[in-house]
């Protein structure tokens, strides 16, 4: 059986069209003697003029106006295609892909470099601590020295700049060890010595039963000639009279082991009474000079800086 109304087919028994929901049969039932009228252009539900009534077993023809009232453009090609110009496709905006690229490897070489740099400074001063570690005045001293072996004044304020907190890093350890001071250069005296208590302090014994006791510094060799010129500038010491006059004695005698420059600071008197006084501690005590291996000791040949007088110390081994 099919609707009356939009032709569809349909199942025997339906009761109302699942197509256009209207009832199916009862147009039919007219009253006696009248004859059915066939509605024509009926109004579909939809707002769809029927232009014909369907025939049985034929599709019927749809009118083309749409239920908002706009032409139908199913079937002309161009399906789904917006008319609103505001959803038209609008040209794509070029980006700024290359400058970013740019900038980033800018900003990358610009670290790398900076990385680098960073990298070769410590690994130099590695390199120097480590040869200062093993041989602290020559491999230390050899780079503040121009061709004819003479200290390169011009590196000076980069000099101090590095040894600012390395001199005393460097002092030799003269614990458990007495200097005793002499003239014969054999028999020792003991009017006065130096008692090395530990590795920074040691005591200046007198006769009459008093004593100072300091901070010293010892180095000796190319290391000691720098430290002497640098740190005691107000005598006029230089890097080059040491290393010649130095050079000199190593050469006359061969038991001359080279340059070494003691030095006393923060002195503190301790006098036989029992009272102290404190020294001035901008008035450092040193003596810089030579040392000679006398086989069971060390002797010092040695000038006091503060009095300009040459000094002999017996040192035990």
């Amino acid at each position: 059986m099919f609707c009356e109304y939009c032709g569809k087919e349909l199942a025997d028994g339906t009761k109302f069209c699942p197509y256009c929901g209207k009832p199916v049969g009862q147009s039919s039932q007219q009253p006696a003697g009248k004859t059915s009228q066939q509605p024509a252009a009926q109004q579909s539900t939809y707002g769809e003029n029927v232009t014909q009534q369907p025939t049985y077993g034929q599709q019927p023809t749809y009118g083309q106006q749409s239920t908002y009232g706009q032409q139908s453009t199913y079937g002309t090609g161009t399906y789904g295609q917006p008319e609103n110009p505001y959803y038209q496709t609008q040209p794509k905006k070029k980006g700024n892909v290359g400058l970013i690229i740019g900038l980033v490897a800018a900003v990358v070489i610009i670290f790398g470099a900076i990385a680098t740099f960073a990298f070769i400074k410590i690994s130099s001063a590695v390199n120097t601590a480590k040869e200062i570690a093993e041989n602290p005045s020559d491999a230390l001293v050899d780079q503040y020295l121009d061709e004819d072996g003479n200290f390169d004044h011009g590196k000076l304020n980069e000099f101090e700049e590095m040894m600012a907190d390395t001199w005393e890093s460097q002092s030799e350890d003269m614990t458990g060890k007495t200097m005793y001071a002499t003239h014969d250069l054999v028999t020792k005296e003991e009017t006065s010595y130096w008692e090395f208590l530990d590795n920074k302090t040691a005591w200046l014994m007198m006769p009459d039963g008093s004593y100072y006791e300091a901070n010293y510094t010892y180095i000796t060799g190319k290391l000691g000639m720098l430290y002497t010129e640098f740190k005691f500038q107000e005598f006029g010491l230089t890097y080059d009279e040491l290393a010649s006059v130095t050079a000199a004695r190593m050469e006359a005698d061969p038991s001359c082991e080279g340059y070494v420059v003691i030095a006393f600071t923060n002195m503190e008197l301790h006098n036989a009474d029992g009272s102290t006084e404190t020294m001035d501690s901008s008035n450092a005590v040193m003596y810089y000079g030579v040392s000679y291996d006398k086989g069971d000791y060390t002797l010092y040949d040695i000038v006091g800086a503060n009095s300009a007088s040459y000094y002999n110390f017996i040192c035990d081994k």
